[in-house]
């Protein structure tokens, strides 16, 4: 098990090697698909180093964002909640992953000496608890990495004086963090296949948080229950979907995952699963 999988599109195999070098020379341990020997099974070695890697490097690059490939991985580590994305060209991201803080590495110079790279490198250290790191201290810029905005939030909350408690409650979870949904699995869950890497997940209302209380078939947010502007669906794109809703099969099972409201979907989006 490597501490670190490196995911990227085949044209960026230089960048990889670079970025790779200079994890492994912090002490970290790298896999990347160079690592394939002559005759082992593909798709086979990559998702079992997908699957084991502590932490997932993904490179959004102008290549990488138009990979399915990069995408499927990308959603795979999500998933396991080892996703730590990077950019490496000013691109827009794929819709799934806009709403998760990522590194701009879009100044790096391709070198490990690179003060740049330190972003990177904390990041990992925190992921895998704090792991020593060897070689020379790079010194810290100013923070680059991209964080939801929350000065909507602030702005709504003084407009809500005026509506509803519910309502303005609605929109602290409709920004771009995430929250934990809970739901009670054996209920009348309806689930629909929306892709071969992808789900649509209907639930009921729970009455109070999400804890013991619920009923099988309700979800609710930890600490309340929804109310009736937010959606009765959960949307989930990842490798195994298949795996993902059987999760809510087991009666009585305490399900949780981590999810926003996608309003271009009008669904509870879950990127993580707890």
């Amino acid at each position: 098990m490597a501490d670190v999988f490196i995911s990227y599109s085949r044209s960026d195999r230089p960048t990889a090697e670079v970025l790779a070098q200079a994890i492994q020379e912090r002490g970290w341990s790298v896999w990347w698909d160079r690592k394939i020997g002559a005759g082992e099974s593909f798709d086979r070695i990559i998702e079992r180093e997908l699957e084991s890697a502590r932490c997932v490097v993904v490179i959004w690059s102008k290549t990488s964002v138009e990979s399915e490939w990069v995408k499927n991985e990308a959603a795979a580590a999500v998933e396991r909640g080892a996703f730590v994305p990077v950019m490496t060209d000013p691109v827009r991201l794929p819709i799934e992953f806009r709403r998760k803080q990522t590194i701009d590495l879009s100044g790096w110079d391709r070198t490990t000496t690179d003060s740049t790279l330190a972003l990177l490198m904390d990041a990992l250290s925190e992921r895998l608890a704090g792991a020593p790191t060897v070689g020379s201290p790079v010194q810290r810029p100013a923070p680059a990495i991209r964080r939801p905005s929350r000065t909507k939030w602030l702005v709504a909350a003084s407009v809500a004086a005026a509506v509803a408690i519910g309502g303005a409650v609605f929109w602290m979870y409709t920004g771009s963090t995430d929250y934990t949904l809970v739901c009670k699995g054996g209920g009348p869950f309806g689930i629909s296949s929306t892709g071969p890497f992808s789900v649509r997940i209907a639930f009921l209302r729970g009455s109070g948080p999400g804890d013991d209380s619920l009923r099988p078939g309700q979800c609710a947010w930890t600490d309340r229950p929804l109310n009736r502007q937010e959606p009765t669906e959960m949307c989930y794109s990842g490798l195994s979907p298949s795996a993902f809703s059987k999760r809510f099969a087991a009666a009585n099972e305490l399900v949780r995952q981590n999810a926003h409201y996608d309003a271009s979907n009008a669904c509870m989006r879950v990127t993580a699963v707890l």
